[in-house]
């Protein structure tokens, strides 16, 4: 069993206010941010970047309601224990896609891996499941150790400015086409055969899968702003422009 925050060195929690403790992370492409404690937040900083540097969206746009939670002073629901959020050491992530007390609807594996690899315990196994929970499990000096180690690795890339891309439904034909189909075929192994300029099949079942990937239910019928700006990024992060023409 993992050892209360106050017993791993980070003193007491809520009802107590270490609001002074904390420091904002934002997200440099979607742009979602968290107030977590000023120890852990260039660690939370190295994994969301790390993870949108990979196509992962944790805002989607102005119409998105801001379901990314971090510091708060307060304590586990129904208990007056102190909630790891009340040491700026918990946050949510995409709320509405990952609702508490189920198991169907999580972030990708590879993601939970990513928050493991750096510390962060996730609570998509606890008893009553809370899929868009992480925790840090260290002590300041585990922190302080990791963020040395950060330090030595290179930053996420900085994004260049995408393109605009027209939406796109089943059945369209034409250059955009063949641009949606290029690029998923340099990110994912992904033919089209006897489909080249043409949205169907193939198309379909390769947006189906880069959204399983990502932890999105696309359905592969449209290919909207969302869609489009996963395929170009993480196009881009492999190191090509997008393709314009």
């Amino acid at each position: 069993m993992t050892l209360s925050a106050s017993q791993r060195g980070w003193g007491k929690g809520w009802p107590k206010d270490r609001s002074g403790e904390m420091l904002w992370v934002k997200a440099f492409r979607s742009g979602a941010k968290w107030q977590v404690h000023r120890e852990v937040a260039p660690i939370l900083h190295k994994i969301v970047n790390d993870a949108e540097a990979r196509g992962f969206l944790f805002d989607h746009g102005p119409a998105d309601t801001n379901d990314d939670w971090g510091y708060a002073n307060r304590p586990i629901g129904g208990t007056r224990t102190p909630s790891n959020h009340s040491w700026g050491l918990a946050v949510d992530i995409n709320a509405q896609d990952y609702p508490q007390g189920q198991r169907r609807r999580v972030p990708p594996q590879w993601l939970i891996s990513l928050f493991a690899e750096y510390g962060w315990a996730w609570g998509g196994t606890w008893s009553h499941a809370d899929p868009m929970h992480f925790e840090y499990t260290g002590t300041p000096h585990d922190a302080r150790r990791t963020v040395a180690r950060i330090a030595g690795t290179p930053p996420a890339p900085t994004p260049t400015k995408l393109p605009v891309r027209q939406a796109l439904v089943i059945g369209a034909r034409g250059r955009l086409v063949e641009i949606a189909q290029w690029e998923l075929a340099v990110i994912s192994g992904a033919q089209f055969p006897g489909e080249v300029g043409i949205y169907w099949g193939f198309l379909e079942h390769a947006l189906v899968n880069l959204g399983k990937v990502l932890g999105k239910s696309w359905d592969g019928h449209t290919l909207g702003a969302e869609q489009w700006s996963a395929i170009d990024f993480i196009y881009l992060s492999k190191g090509h422009a997008p393709v314009t023409s």
